[in-house]
């Protein structure tokens, strides 16, 4: 029987994921990696991984099930599933409280002691194709169709994966507002061959309302290195038959699509969460001694560009301060920094045994481990944000000094009273509810990656999360031109 799983291992997993190749090499359990982590005295089995995407695939393996009771999921056999959703089995954490900073050794141990759960989570699989995909099916990846909130572990062509298929017939107007009996509507239920009640529209009708997507930045996404960490300046490039400015155009009609209708894209927000983000030390989900404090740049033109200040920790390297953080924790910079600092053998120790050849000294550890923390805090962080991100906008929603937007359709981006805001306030947003409650952000709230180790992670933290799998690496020789989007979900 295998040990049961230990979140420490995530951490390995993430070492696995983007320290395999080129060197620096950290063998996955080697002495130290947990160095300045809430997993240093942890009891973590020994669950050896090959390398690189085998690696991940090892960790899919770990994480997901043909159900609760059923053998592991592969990420092979993932790909083999047709659209559709499907019950699979998933290891979640039992509790999570990142309020709690944990400060003594003992609750740091006793923070492990629970075992995971296993729960049955509603995966969701849509095939998008490059030339041709009926939205019908894209659009189920989010269950509740009026509005959803998007936190974004990826570069911009990974958002537009999504969107630019989201295509669907309507006749409504751009300033048409969603009726409120609307707006607990399902997806499932709006795009029902049979109406759920008198009036609902149903396939191949007009939806009655235009739907509203909102991408969200935040100091831990901007921190995370991309080619482009600028919220102001996405490349909304749908294809070649659609203007690039249709997702942020406030024309709802698109000529042509499905079944030669006028279509419409949803309308799309970009906003910006002005405010510092704070991990404390040893909270669980980052998993790190050292507390993390983001925050913009207070430079002249320095844009969107993030502060990291690292501060705490201990077995001898106490913290830094990180500027601008999207550069300094890209791998290529931390690869650097490590092979600089002689944190590497680059000629193979051949009198060791083949698997700790490329070991990091002894010494030099805790200085590693804070530069895998670095670059392992691009994802952790941003799962954190869209953790906390339903509770922090259901109370500053309609603070535009909170929430500032970037982007948004013709008109909305006016900063007079009528300007729209992210509760829903304003021209171009439907009527704000006494319902935003952080139930209702929740339920639409999605952390999307492209990322394997990612995806598993913000699962067993129970984040509703969207994984899309690129074409080239995903779908394969039988579907070349397809990307396959995963979504799990754990909303009511």
């Amino acid at each position: 029987m295998a040990a049961p799983f230990n979140k420490c291992q995530f951490i390995s997993a993430e070492i696995n994921h983007d320290f395999h190749t080129p060197k620096p090499r950290l063998n996955e359990y080697q002495d130290g990696w947990n160095i300045n982590t809430l997993c240093q005295h942890a009891n973590v089995a020994q669950n050896p991984r090959r390398s690189g995407a085998s690696g991940d695939d090892d960790l899919v393996g770990q994480i997901f099930r043909e159900g609760v009771t059923g053998p592991p999921l592969s990420k092979q056999r993932l790909k083999q599933f047709p659209p559709g959703e499907y019950p699979i089995g998933a290891v979640v954490s039992p509790t999570i409280n990142l309020s709690a900073s944990l400060t003594s050794q003992a609750q740091a141990d006793t923070a492990f002691t629970p075992e995971p759960n296993i729960m049955q989570v509603p995966m969701y699989v849509a095939h998008a194709n490059i030339n041709t995909t009926d939205p019908r099916g894209i659009y189920q990846v989010f269950k509740y169709p009026d509005e959803n909130f998007l936190i974004i572990d990826a570069v911009p062509n990974f958002v537009t994966s999504i969107l630019k298929y989201l295509r669907f017939p309507t006749t409504v107007g751009h300033d048409t507002l969603a009726p409120d009996q609307y707006t607990n509507f399902t997806t499932e239920q709006l795009c029902a061959d049979t109406p759920v009640a008198p009036g609902a529209p149903h396939w191949p009708g007009p939806w009655p309302f235009r739907p509203k997507i909102n991408v969200i930045n935040a100091p831990s996404s901007l921190g995370d290195p991309q080619p482009t960490c600028d919220p102001g300046a996405p490349k909304f490039s749908i294809d070649t038959r659609l203007p690039p400015t249709v997702l942020t155009s406030n024309e709802s009609a698109i000529p042509g699509g499905l079944d030669n209708q006028n279509n419409s894209c949803p309308l799309i927000y970009t906003w910006y969460y002005t405010q510092p983000e704070t991990s404390l030390p040893n909270n669980p989900l980052m998993m790190s001694r050292y507390q993390i404090i983001m925050r913009p740049l207070a430079q002249p033109g320095s844009g969107y560009k993030q502060l990291q200040d690292w501060s705490g920790g201990g077995d001898g390297v106490a913290g830094t301060t990180i500027s601008p953080a999207a550069k300094e924790n890209s791998i290529a910079n931390l690869k650097k920094n490590m092979l600089q600092g002689g944190m590497t053998q680059v000629t193979p120790n051949q009198a060791a045994p083949a698997d700790v050849r490329y070991n990091v000294p002894q010494t030099l550890m805790p200085e590693a481990s804070l530069l895998v923390q670095r670059k392992r805090s691009g994802d952790y962080l941003q799962i954190k944000t869209a953790y906390e991100f339903p509770a922090r906008a259901a109370a500053a929603g309609d603070n535009r000094a909170i929430y500032e937007m970037i982007l948004g359709p013709e008109g909305a981006m006016n900063l007079g009273p009528t300007g729209s805001r992210l509760s829903g306030e304003g021209n171009f947003k439907s009527r704000p509810s006494p319902s935003r409650n952080t139930e209702w952000y929740r339920n639409r709230t999605y952390f999307c990656t492209g990322d394997w180790p990612a995806f598993c992670y913000a699962t067993y933290n129970k984040i509703n999360c969207i994984l899309i799998c690129k074409r080239k690496n995903c779908a394969g020789r039988d579907l070349p031109d397809t990307n396959i989007i995963y979504r799990n979900y754990f909303g009511t």
